[in-house]
């Protein structure tokens, strides 16, 4: 499954627009360790920019769709140059 297959799910997800968060930016429960996670306001939701969760997957092997801009960017800067980054593959 690709990064952008992964990403388009979560993106859909039912709990999207709880946290208010941005085209460009995710919800989800952070952990702290197993069984143990920061409590917010808002079901337990912190909303945070999504290409940190691409550079995450990325990191853990999970392949760039092939001609995916976000791929290209990442092979040629490596992953943590994506941080900031805006817009579409």
């Amino acid at each position: 499954m690709s990064i952008e297959k992964i990403m388009a799910l979560a993106m859909r997800d039912s709990k999207r627009g709880i946290t208010s968060e941005t085209d460009d930016e995710i919800a989800d429960v952070l952990p702290t360790k197993i069984g143990d996670v920061v409590p917010t306001s808002i079901q337990m939701l912190s909303k945070f920019p999504r290409v940190l969760v691409m550079e995450g997957l990325a990191s853990m092997g999970f392949p760039f769709e092939e001609g995916a801009t976000w791929g290209k960017l990442g092979a040629r800067l490596g992953t943590w140059a994506l941080i900031g980054c805006t817009g579409e593959s």
